[in-house]
């Protein structure tokens, strides 16, 4: 039976509910946040071991939620405090009166239409992050002809050089707060010597290490992974077929390394996801990739379509429509097969439609995950975009929840308009749902010219469909 309390307990203080986290060893001031009444009300249904589908029917009609709205906030307080649940807790850490909680929801339902966006992501973010995503160094010793962060050709990573002790700092603030794990990037992220430590470090502390990588992993590697508890394995192959790969990642060898990668992560029980990208050199490589895959006991692939990039970009590395078309033949001939290896293809280049009234997630950075370069620097954005603004805290000198909750990162989630001055975004009647919903500063550069202006694709205003994000 899981209790909720195993990293705080919930109280009401000066009319507010707050959830007061336990403090780590040698932390002299744990963090506590501000919990929504509705958030703390399916809480303790959910430690009173309600079921969601009871705890759905009895806010829908005890707080005139609308039924919709009631699944979808049910559904995001059981994930995003998922890890605050344990079946090690026998006493009751919410200590907070029902029948007035119930009274002010209530009340509170007179005048709030309460939806997942006004309670459990207030601001639209989570209240602290559930991922860390690391951008463990810029350097990569593969020179794909797509990439978008421009990776210098280097077996090295002297450019990361965040100390592995506070890496460690990180992971347990991290699943102090909630976070389920750490998301490593780069350039090459598999390069870094103790980034194997890392990953395990993180598995005996709860967070889940999520990579996607092109590097050679050993036999003892891939065994020492797996007796830590790592699941899943997330490798980027974009062709198994020889001269196509070496093509696309300028480096001989690849499909037999990568291949050797994915048997020894099979062979130690993780299962292996392909991340694949389409594009003009590799579209008549996937029925032998796909085949290859299926040999060697991989668990999936999905198979994305190159988009434009402000590093290496080429025009002519675009899939045309008929290369497209007969990817799409392959994939439906080849699980007429029934493989075990699951497959999506997605076109990325198909044209999408929003709806503006609804504020989803448009970009994670801040608002469920916390990004940082190999330098130590917080960052709202993953691509190497012109001047200063998407650095918003470092590391080096920042808890996670104190670069979480800093003005600037919050600041960077909410731009004033006054930015905006020049553009059509500047006298919007959009531009507050554009901010509830956020923004895509990669987008607006790419489509304007301009971090602050709009985004092709993603603006009712503009012409088009093409979203490079």
């Amino acid at each position: 039976m899981k209790r909720f309390g195993k990293l705080g307990s919930i109280s009401y203080e000066n009319e507010h509910y707050v959830l007061d986290y336990y403090p780590l060893e040698g932390q002299s001031q744990a963090p506590s946040i501000t919990l929504h009444p509705l958030v703390v009300y399916i809480l303790d249904s959910l430690d009173k071991q309600l079921t969601l589908t009871e705890i759905v029917a009895d806010i829908q009609t005890r707080f005139d939620i609308a039924p919709a709205d009631a699944q979808e906030i049910t559904d995001d307080v059981d994930v995003v405090f998922e890890s605050h649940f344990t079946d090690d807790i026998e006493t009751n850490t919410i200590t907070v009166d029902i029948a007035q909680l119930q009274a002010q929801l209530i009340t509170l339902s007179r005048f709030e239409k309460m939806t997942t966006r006004s309670s459990v992501f207030q601001g639209n973010r989570s209240p602290f992050p559930l991922s860390l995503q690391w951008l463990v160094t810029g350097n990569c010793n593969r020179k794909c002809v797509y990439c978008y962060q421009g990776a210098p050709l280097s077996s090295k990573t002297e450019d990361s050089t965040v100390d592995i002790n506070v890496l460690k700092r990180l992971i347990r603030e991290t699943a102090q707060l909630g976070g389920k794990e750490i998301m490593l990037t780069g350039g090459e992220p598999l390069l870094r010597e103790d980034i194997y430590e890392v990953m395990i470090y993180a598995l005996e502390h709860g967070l889940t290490p999520d990579f996607i990588s092109k590097q050679f992993v050993s036999v003892e590697n891939a065994q020492r992974l797996a007796h830590a508890g790592l699941k899943d394995a997330y490798l980027s192959i974009d062709s198994l077929e020889k001269d196509s790969a070496t093509a696309l990642t300028g480096i001989g060898g690849f499909a037999k390394k990568i291949s050797q990668t994915v048997k020894h992560f099979v062979e130690a029980g993780i299962r292996v996801h392909a991340k694949s990208l389409l594009t003009s050199l590799n579209a008549n490589a996937y029925r032998h990739t796909l085949e290859q895959l299926e040999q060697l006991g991989a668990y999936s692939i999905v198979i994305d379509t190159y988009s434009d990039n402000l590093q290496r970009h080429d025009d002519a590395l675009h899939a045309s429509d008929e290369q497209q078309r007969q990817v799409r033949q392959v994939v439906d001939e080849f699980m007429l097969t029934k493989p075990k290896l699951q497959v999506v293809f997605r076109n990325e280049q198909k044209a999408k439609s929003m709806d503006y009234s609804i504020d989803g997630f448009v970009c994670h950075n801040g608002r469920t995950q916390l990004l940082f370069y190999p330098n130590g620097d917080i960052s709202r954005c993953d691509k190497k975009l012109p001047g200063g603004d998407m650095i918003v805290g470092s590391v080096l000198n920042q808890s996670v929840y104190e670069a979480w909750t800093s003005k600037a990162m919050l600041e960077s989630l909410d731009p004033p308009r006054e930015k905006y001055k020049g553009t059509p975004c500047f006298t919007c009647d959009s531009f507050d749902t554009c901010n509830i919903r956020g923004r895509c500063y990669y987008g607006a550069y790419m489509s304007t010219g301009t971090l602050y202006g709009p985004q092709e694709g993603a603006c009712k205003y503009m012409l088009g469909v093409k979203s490079v994000c």
